[in-house]
């Protein structure tokens, strides 16, 4: 039979460890994922990399994305690669579905199939408005589109470790509670 006290002890530690999963859970899922790309251009090439995109916040940071020469005229001597960096490219994703990368010298942007979101998973590029892009004074420029590629990202799992300390502490508290009514039931 639980005492008053011993109830309210429960009940206070239930809701406590309730509030805390919640709050560590909510945190933990506006983190941002690793996306990897993997694409090939028309005429040979290849576009890879990675990039960190926060689909709740829509923030992109940390992107790497390197461009190789195509197997063939013009892609191979025009496009001789480029690499995009946050040292030496901006970057933007917009709507969740379009990353532009612009550099010193080229410019490379992809269309994703659907937006990115914090689940992760593989999405295709929409390659009819995917390219790597060689501006021209006074024109549009020179480019080079890609023939197909995927960004995949893997959604990290809620870590727990945080609350086991907590669930610990809410055993012990439990446990010492039992053995206190156990002895007052025993000595009176």
């Amino acid at each position: 039979m639980m005492t008053l006290k011993l109830k309210a002890l429960v009940t206070v530690a239930a809701i406590s460890t309730t509030a805390a999963f919640v709050t560590h859970a909510s945190s933990a899922s506006a983190a941002s994922l690793t996306w990897n790309l993997n694409a090939q251009f028309a005429g040979g090439g290849t576009a890879t990399g990675s990039f960190n995109y926060d689909a709740t916040s829509g923030v992109l940071s940390q992107f790497n994305i390197k461009t190789l020469a195509g197997t063939s005229a013009p892609s191979n001597f025009l496009f001789p690669g480029a690499t995009y960096t946050a040292a030496s490219s901006t970057g933007s994703l917009q709507d969740s579905i379009r990353l532009e990368l612009i550099g010193s010298e080229f410019s490379f942007q992809t269309l994703f199939s659907a937006p990115l979101t914090e689940a992760g998973g593989t999405i295709s590029l929409v390659p009819s408005f995917s390219f790597e892009r060689l501006p021209v004074p006074g024109g549009v420029g020179i480019i080079r589109d890609l023939a197909s590629g995927t960004v995949t990202a893997s959604a990290t799992a809620v870590p727990t470790p945080a609350l086991l300390p907590g669930l610990i502490g809410l055993g012990l508290g439990v446990l010492r509670q039992k053995r206190k009514a156990a002895q007052a039931k025993t000595l009176g």
